[in-house]
């Protein structure tokens, strides 16, 4: 039985920072794992958490709710 704790649950996307700057971890797995037991100390964030950090430092962003419609790129003469 496994009762190590980690930040994220496998398939949950996440953020970590590196040297000031915060970046995409992707989908936690195994080697999310690995990677956390060498530097258990690492700073994480959700999703929702660094769209928080982004806000705070003017960065204007939002999710789309629905996809956007296709759009023809077709030219014509």
């Amino acid at each position: 039985m496994n009762n190590k704790k980690y930040p994220f649950n496998e398939g949950d996307d996440y953020w970590y920072e590196c040297d000031g700057m915060i970046l995409y971890g992707g989908c936690w797995d195994d080697i999310s794992e690995e990677l956390h037991e060498q530097n258990p100390n690492r700073e994480y964030f959700s999703d929702d958490e660094v769209l928080d950090v982004a806000r705070a430092n003017g960065i204007k962003y939002s999710r789309l709710r629905q996809p956007l419609p296709q759009i023809n790129n077709d030219r014509q003469g």
